[in-house]
């Protein structure tokens, strides 16, 4: 009797440890290295746009001599500035998958999923503050500098409304990308649970 409580408890034993480290299907490994490198090309690309927008905004604030249109550049440098501040420390650490097991894969795409949601909602932000610093650029550059008939100049009116129109849809664009993802890893997860009953 002692014998087979003894196997029954190393078979136990052999099954939790079975069931904890799994390793990863191969279609839930081939998701995360996908989802890698759109993550590696999405911050590059954020933070290119990022660094350049900040070098172009802080030369405008350097080289312009007007408080106004000084003031405007400089809060855009800042904000860029601010958001690849922000974009490193939200970012930092995605990386670490080095485990091979389903229950690290599925925390590595539900941590990065959470990183997403709080990028797009700095990208909001973002968005309102530039809005707001060219809204008040373009109408000072329209009404106070241009002279009384140049407050009727529509294409920097329509040029404003379309990047920021532009922002607005790619924002949501990325949003429902998000909650299609998080439907997918709350499916893999339900799935990779169901199994391991």
């Amino acid at each position: 009797m002692t014998n087979n409580n003894e196997e029954l408890q190393t078979w136990i034993a052999d099954w939790q440890v079975a069931d904890t480290a799994r390793p990863a299907s191969d279609a839930l490994r081939q998701y995360v290295r996908r989802r890698s490198r759109l993550l590696i090309i999405s911050i590059a690309i954020e933070t290119t746009v990022a660094i350049v927008g900040a070098i172009v905004l802080a030369f405008l604030w350097w080289t312009l001599v007007d408080p106004v249109e000084r003031t405007v550049m400089g809060t855009l440098a800042v904000a860029c500035v601010g958001m690849l501040v922000f974009g490193w420390l939200n970012w930092r650490g995605s990386f670490k998958a080095t485990s091979e097991t389903t229950a690290v894969y599925l925390e590595v795409a539900s941590s990065r999923l959470a990183r997403f949601r709080r990028a797009l909602y700095a990208g909001w932000i973002l968005l309102a503050v530039e809005a707001v610093a060219f809204t008040i650029w373009v109408w000072y550059r329209s009404s106070v500098i241009g002279g009384p008939g140049a407050n009727r100049a529509v294409w920097p009116w329509l040029l404003l409304i379309g990047m920021c129109g532009g922002a607005a849809f790619w924002l949501t664009a990325l949003s429902r990308w998000v909650r299609r993802e998080a439907k997918m890893v709350e499916s893999l997860r339900r799935d990779y649970e169901e199994a391991a009953r």
